[in-house]
C-alpha cells in the first residue's frame, strides 16, 4: 500500500508535472508514510501554488508545522487556511486543538464554538468544549452539564462513559463513577487518549479514589493482559506503552512501570512529535508521583507546565486545574513544593 501510494503520486507528477493534487498526494505520502515533514512541507507548498483556494492545504501544512513544534508558523498557516475557507469544521477544529494545545483557553473556545455552530450535535465536541471551560476556569460543573445534556442512550466506544467516570472522579464521587461504569454495556472502554481500557481498571481506579487499594489490585491485575496485548500489537506506539506503564505503577511494579515509561518517550521524543511525545512525558510524570519518585514528578511537572500540548482531555493532562482536582496526583499533595505550584497563577505556556 506504501509503495502504490509513492508510484501513484509519482505518476501523476509525470503526466502533468504542475498538478497540484499530485503535489498535495506526495507531500501526505512523505507525512504520513515517512514521517518526513520537510519532503512534506515542500510537496505542500508547490499543491498552495497550485491550489490556492484549497483549504486543506493550509489545513495540512499547519498540521506538520504544529507535530514538529513550529507553533507561530502553525497558527499562520490556520489563518491562511480560515481566510481561504472560513466554514471548513476540520480546519477550525484543529485550530482550537492547537490553541488548546498551547494553553491559549480564550482562542480555543472561541474556534470550538464556531465548530459546535456548524454542528450543534456532536457530542464528543461539546464534552471537549466543556473539559476547556475546565482548564480555563477550574469548575467541573460546565463538563457536568454538558454530559447531562446527551441523549441517555449515546456512546460509541464508551467515549461518553469515560467523561462521566473522569469527572465523577475529579469531584470524588465514587458513587456517580459506579454509576456511569454500571450503565455502559462494553468490557473496553476508549479512552480520550486513543488507548481502549477495559472496565476492570476503570474500577479499580474507583477503589484506589475510594483508598481501597487491597480491592484495587486484582482489578489492575485482570486488566494486565488486555493492555499488554494492546502494546503488543502495536509495539511502536509510544502512549499504548505509556499507558502500560502507569498500570504497572498502579500495581506497584516500579521497575517495569518506569521502563515501559522510558520506551514509551524513546519511541515519541518530543523533539521529533510534539503531540504524542507531550503526552508520553505526562503518563511518565504521573508514574513517579504514583511510585514515590516524588522530587522527579515535581521538576518535571513545573517543566511540562509551561511545554505545549502537555494538555489532554484524559486523566494524564497537566495543567493547573488538571493538578488542582484530578486524584491522579493526590500523592503529591502534601509536599510544599507541589502546593506552592497550585497556590501560583498558571505558568504561560513557551513556544516560539
Amino acid at each position: 500500500l506504501k509503495q502504490q501510494a509513492h508510484a501513484e503520486a509519482l505518476e501523476s507528477l509525470r503526466l502533468q508535472p504542475n498538478l497540484g493534487e499530485g503535489h498535495l498526494a506526495l507531500g501526505l505520502y512523505h507525512y504520513y508514510m515517512e514521517g518526513d515533514y520537510n519532503a512534506a512541507l515542500r510537496g505542500l507548498d508547490l499543491a498552495a501554488h497550485a491550489l490556492p483556494n484549497d483549504g486543506d492545504v493550509g489545513l495540512y501544512t499547519a498540521a506538520i508545522e504544529r507535530r514538529r513544534g513550529h507553533w507561530k508558523e502553525a497558527l499562520a498557516a490556520y489563518e491562511r487556511a480560515e481566510a481561504v475557507d472560513p466554514r471548513n469544521s476540520v480546519m477550525l477544529y484543529d485550530a482550537s486543538q492547537t490553541y488548546f494545545g498551547l494553553r491559549d483557553w480564550r482562542t480555543a473556545a472561541e474556534r470550538m464554538d464556531r465548530v459546535l455552530a456548524l454542528f450543534p450535535d456532536s457530542f464528543n465536541v461539546k464534552i471537549q468544549r466543556a473539559y476547556i471551560e475546565f482548564f480555563w476556569k477550574g469548575s467541573t460543573a460546565p463538563i457536568k452539564a454538558a454530559l447531562e445534556s446527551l441523549p441517555p442512550n449515546l456512546d460509541p466506544d464508551g467515549v461518553v462513559t469515560f467523561a462521566r467516570w473522569d469527572v465523577s472522579l475529579m469531584n470524588r464521587d465514587v458513587v456517580a463513577a459506579e454509576k456511569a461504569l454500571a450503565a455502559c454495556q462494553l468490557d473496553t472502554i476508549a479512552s480520550q487518549t486513543g488507548v481502549p481500557l477495559p472496565k476492570t481498571y476503570l474500577q479499580a481506579c474507583i477503589d484506589l479514589v475510594r483508598g481501597d487499594s487491597a480491592k484495587a489490585q486484582p482489578k489492575f491485575e485482570a486488566a494486565r493482559p488486555s493492555i499488554e496485548k494492546t502494546v503488543a500489537n502495536s509495539p511502536q506506539d509510544g502512549v499504548r506503552h505509556a499507558q502500560l506503564g502507569l498500570l504497572y505503577a498502579f500495581l506497584g511494579r516500579k521497575e517495569d512501570a518506569l521502563r515501559e515509561g522510558q520506551r514509551a518517550m524513546e519511541l515519541k521524543p518530543i523533539a521529533h512529535d510534539v503531540i504524542e511525545g507531550a503526552v508520553v512525558e505526562d503518563f511518565y510524570t504521573l508514574s513517579c508521583a504514583r511510585l514515590g519518585e516524588t522530587d522527579k514528578a515535581i521538576s518535571r511537572i513545573e517543566r511540562l507546565l509551561t511545554t505545549p500540548f502537555t494538555v489532554d482531555y484524559a486523566d494524564e493532562s497537566i495543567t493547573l486545574s488538571d493538578l488542582r482536582q484530578r486524584w491522579e496526583w493526590d500523592p503529591l499533595r502534601n509536599d510544599p513544593r507541589f502546593q506552592k505550584i497550585l497556590a501560583a497563577p498558571e505558568p504561560k505556556t513557551v513556544y516560539k
